[in-house]
């Protein structure tokens, strides 16, 4: 199954008070009220790369470990959905009777999900593992945290890296929020391919984890060996759980758990005002009254 969303039409660049913004929250190949952003851009081309193996080989079957407040359980739902594929969304820590009181885990319901408990622990490594055993063992097609890094790299990393050709040149600084790091290295491969010219990238990590290496993996998949494209990295210092409240231009909210941390760190520790800065919107994730209103309409 090929070319079935537009993964090659490209996000506008938009600017507010002096700062773009790569509007990548706008990707919504399902409509204006479902998932969004690259990573759901990334799952499409994930599936449509293995569709073929996971209808015919796989009892046309993805399985995920997520975090119960993570949209990836809700993304790989919806886009298995509209492949015609059954998902399986494992998640740990949770108790059958409070399962459903996380509002994302609804939403991955809601888009036809089989939502399990399979770890009594949430800690990310043990739900991955116990969603790779039981892939192994029912002959699933696994799905990886951040979307496989081993499966079709090339793919994937390629449909972010596209998605640099309309920034302009000659930025000063270009600020990108990192989770798995797979979207930042997307980037830094874009930046390679198109030869656009940046004197600062800066990746700011949310989750408190090193994702360099992750990140030096992807781009190298999409760049012509020995290229290096050189980078800075940080830590916001605020825990992934906690919620932060960030708007940009006429009021537009950025993600409470993602970008809102990036951003008001990019406002304190980079020179907006007077250097051309560009700010990388990955997505944006449901809140709980859109979760709701797109159950409660059935949309």
């Amino acid at each position: 199954m090929k070319n079935k969303f537009p993964l090659l039409e490209l996000t506008p660049v938009e600017e507010y008070n002096g700062v773009l913004y790569k509007r990548d929250d706008l990707f919504r190949p399902f409509g204006e009220r479902h998932v969004n952003g690259g990573k759901v851009r990334q799952a499409i081309a994930l599936l449509e790369n293995n569709y073929d193996r996971i209808k015919n080989q796989c009892n046309e079957t993805v399985i995920t470990a997520t975090a119960s407040n993570s949209p990836q359980g809700a993304i790989i739902a919806k886009t298995a959905k509209e492949f015609g594929l059954k998902a399986i969304i494992g998640v740990g820590g949770c108790k059958e009777h409070t399962l459903y009181s996380h509002y994302l885990l609804q939403l991955a319901k809601y888009y036809g999900a089989d939502v399990r408990i399979i770890a009594g622990h949430a800690q990310g490594k043990v739900v991955e593992s116990k969603a790779r055993q039981i892939a192994l063992k029912e002959n699933y097609f696994h799905i990886a945290f951040g979307i496989n890094l081993n499966d079709d790299a090339e793919a994937i990393i390629s449909s972010t890296a596209n998605q640099v050709q309309n920034l302009p040149d000659n930025l000063d600084n270009l600020v990108i929020t990192v989770g798995s790091g797979i979207i930042m290295g997307g980037i830094l491969g874009g930046i390679a391919k198109y030869n656009k010219k940046v004197k600062r990238i800066i990746g700011v990590q949310v989750v408190h984890h090193d994702r360099r290496p992750t990140i030096d993996k992807c781009y190298k998949s999409v760049v012509p060996f020995g290229v290096r494209v050189p980078y800075e990295f940080y830590y916001t210092g605020i825990p992934y759980d906690d919620v932060v409240l960030a708007h940009f231009g006429d009021n537009i909210p950025l993600d409470v758990t993602y970008e809102a941390k990036v951003f008001n760190w990019m406002m304190k520790n980079v020179d907006v005002k007077t250097e051309k800065t560009l700010f990388w919107i990955v997505g944006k994730k449901l809140t709980e009254e859109q979760v709701n209103y797109l159950i409660k309409n059935k949309e």
